[in-house]
């Protein structure tokens, strides 16, 4: 919450679609084909690789990453 590091929506659907893409120095997430969308600045470690997905509740999980460097 500090600094608006918290980003939330609500949802009361089945299923739920991600697109995330993240570079030096910004994140877009985009829920739904842009249903929802947000934006924020981070500062990652320079050798900052791992992503971490949490959920409340058993969830399944299809991820694809694409390495644009």
């Amino acid at each position: 919450v500090e600094y608006g590091r918290e980003r939330k929506c609500s949802y009361e659907g089945k299923n739920l679609k991600l697109q995330i893409f993240v570079d030096t120095s910004s994140i877009e997430v985009f829920v739904n084909d842009g249903e929802e969308v947000f934006t924020a600045r981070i500062f990652t470690a320079k050798d900052s690789s791992n992503i971490s997905i949490f959920s409340h509740g058993k969830t399944d999980v299809n991820l694809k990453i694409w390495d644009l460097f």
